[in-house]
């Protein structure tokens, strides 16, 4: 019975990774070469997707029924989405030009089967929130002229709900799922690739070994790894488990409070998601949505990203200021930390300057579109990867054992973006339900009236949506929910498209820090051992900045800009924000402390929001006065407490 459960299970590991692997050509293969159109290649994607979640995780929901009968379902499941995915693979043309309207019965049938299947799924990776809102959709697509007020609608006959979901090769296999295919997918192979070479291992070392020079230096390992991680994962819970679980308990160790060490590592990996190229998938989206560049989202992404990261290292180093105690162990204890061993290489970090620079030269001086430059980036990264085993004696493999790492590149390729394009697919719906219905336009009328059409209102109002849509599910599907229904009301005060958009991405991501769901801050609490509501309002002080930046976008547009006039609103708002960050950290008791605790938070405010320049520029001015007596104040301490 052992053998036979070990025989099965290693088929299935096999099957995973021939799997993974035509997955990753299969993407590969359509970026070089266009060899169908992009919605036919979604039928395959999407497919593939599916089985690959029903050979990894399914077992998760049916273990108890037993080995043989999980098994069965299994093998159903995957025979289901074969046959599923052929049909609309091969009758695409038929379907799209010959029976578009006039479809049969097997078609609504297999129609209605995809729908129910892509919902199933979308549970299975991401929980119960996103299929509750499909279905919900779904009801509200056919019930809609049994509904009061802006919610009627003449609402859709069955055939004509499945044939503008999916038998059309708009929703499920629209435009959401095709961004992914188009641009999130090559980006995450190239992760996959990066893990597996040890390319992650590498960027957390240097950060380690830049921390052994400073002794305060150590809480802002959290800050740099999360930044770093963030930008090839974006995932705020991905990055907070896999950063937190030693950066957590070695700032412990230094001294800095449970709650506040939780709070930092909290902060900054929900910032990972801003940080470019990937921003968490979220720039291909809103490139798509605007119909802009890749390259011109990353650029507008520069200036907040460096913004929010480096007021969490000042907050940080404040902290480590006042929390911190001098110790000669920082070189002796860690270097021997077991938490910390891992070890790169200068070779690995030029491997993936190697890809990281393929990808930004392609997209800057050709300008290619961002799923050719991350195709020549991977490819780039993994030649690289393979002359080091082959030259290198301290990288060096056998031939099996570089198959096996390059297979379980793919694997881990596969397995990222799988789930992603089931999400995608399954937003698709909605997306098209809102536009077909018209309640997307109705309600973007109904938050302007509910603002009593002023801007301010609004704006609250959006980020109060944002919020409550991010409790429930991911920020890039947040964002997709919102964006339909709130980027048109905010457009009608003259806001520009791109400023828009990024407030509305940023406010999408304050759910991962913002009670009372703040879906990261019990990942915090379990590594810090700390309570979940002082760590909340630790990470919230400590990424005040992604609160104010949103507002930054709409009442300073120029942030955006990687020219003279985004220098000029770079340094106003980076100055605001400095100052509010500090007002926060400044923890001394006492009136002075008090009082300069107010006038920097009075300061910073004036500098960000002030319609008056000159009082705007006199608050930046008096705001880097005071930082400046206040970092001469810890300077003169550190000549007598160093670390």
């Amino acid at each position: 019975m052992a053998q036979e459960k070990s025989g099965t299970g290693s088929f299935k590991d096999v099957l995973i990774k021939v799997l993974s692997v035509f997955y990753v050509i299969y993407i590969g293969y359509f970026i070089i070469s266009y060899f169908a159109s992009p919605q036919q290649v979604v039928v395959g994607l999407i497919t593939m997707s599916a089985i690959l979640v029903s050979l990894v995780q399914i077992k998760n929901y049916t273990a108890r029924l037993g080995a043989t009968v999980s098994g069965g379902l299994v093998v159903l499941l995957v025979m289901l989405w074969l046959f599923i995915g052929l049909y609309f693979y091969i009758e695409y043309p038929t379907l799209l030009y010959e029976r578009d309207g006039a479809n049969n019965t097997l078609d609504f049938v297999l129609a209605g089967s995809l729908i129910v299947m892509t919902i199933i799924f979308t549970y299975i990776c991401y929980g119960l929130a996103i299929p509750l809102v499909v279905t919900a959709f779904l009801l509200y697509g056919l019930l809609g002229q049994y509904l009061p007020g802006f919610l009627y609608h003449p609402g859709m006959r069955v055939e004509r709900l499945l044939q503008e979901t999916s038998l059309s090769f708009s929703g499920i296999f629209g435009m959401l799922p095709q961004v992914g295919l188009k641009y999130v997918a090559i980006f995450i192979v190239f992760a996959g690739f990066v893990r597996v070479f040890g390319g992650m291992d590498y960027t957390i070392e240097l950060v380690r070994r830049l921390s052994r020079r400073n002794e305060r230096m150590i809480p802002q390992i959290g800050v740099l790894a999360s930044m770093v991680f963030g930008s090839f994962t974006g995932s705020a819970a991905a990055n907070l488990a896999g950063t937190g679980a030693f950066t957590i308990p070695l700032m412990k160790k230094h001294g800095i409070p449970p709650k506040v060490a939780g709070g930092i590592e909290a902060a900054a990996s929900a910032g990972g998601q801003i940080m470019p190229p990937i921003m968490g998938t979220t720039a291909f989206v809103i490139a798509e949505y605007l119909g802009i560049q890749y390259l011109d989202v990353v650029m507008a992404g520069v200036f907040p990203a460096v913004l929010f990261y480096f007021s969490i290292v000042v907050a940080v180093y404040i902290i480590s200021l006042i929390y911190m105690k001098p110790s000669n162990n920082v070189h002796k204890d860690d270097a021997k930390d077991e938490d910390l061993e891992k070890h790169g290489s200068l070779a690995d970090g030029l491997s993936l300057a190697l890809g990281m620079g393929t990808i930004f030269y392609l997209l800057v001086v050709p300008k290619l579109d961002a799923m050719t430059c991350g195709f020549y980036g991977v490819v780039a990264y993994v030649a690289a990867q393979i002359l080091l085993c082959l030259a290198l004696a301290s990288h060096r493999k056998s031939p099996k054992e570089l198959l096996e790492t390059l297979i379980d590149g793919a694997v881990k390729a596969a397995s990222g973006t799988a789930p992603i394009i089931l999400l995608l697919a399954c937003l698709g719906i909605v997306v098209k339900i809102l536009v077909g219905s018209g309640l997307s336009t109705r309600l973007s009328y109904g938050l302007v009236e509910l603002g009593g059409n002023h801007m301010v209102p609004v704006i609250m109002l959006v980020m109060l949506v944002c919020i409550l849509f991010g409790m429930a599910v991911t920020t890039v599907a947040a964002y997709i929910l919102t964006v339909i229904v709130a980027a048109p009301a905010l457009q009608s005060f003259g806001i520009p498209d791109l400023a828009t958009h990024f407030a509305i991405f940023y406010f999408a991501m304050l759910s991962a820090i913002t009670p009372p769901v703040a879906g990261i801050i019990p990942i915090a609490c379990s590594l810090s051992n700390s309570g979940y509501m002082e760590t909340a309002w630790e990470s919230m002080k400590l990424g005040v900045a992604k609160y104010l930046l949103p507002f930054a976008f709409i009442f300073q547009p120029n942030l955006l800009k990687l020219d003279g006039d985004g220098l000029v609103a770079f340094v106003r708002v980076g100055m605001g924000i400095i100052a509010i960050t500090t007002g926060l950290q400044f923890r001394y008791p006492g009136a002075l402390a008090g009082g300069l605790r107010a006038l920097l938070l009075a300061f910073g405010f004036f500098a960000l929001f002030s319609p008056y320049m000159s009082l705007a520029w006199v608050s930046v001015v008096l705001s880097a006065m005071i930082i400046g007596l206040l970092a001469v104040f810890w300077k003169s301490k550190l000549r007598t407490n160093p670390a």
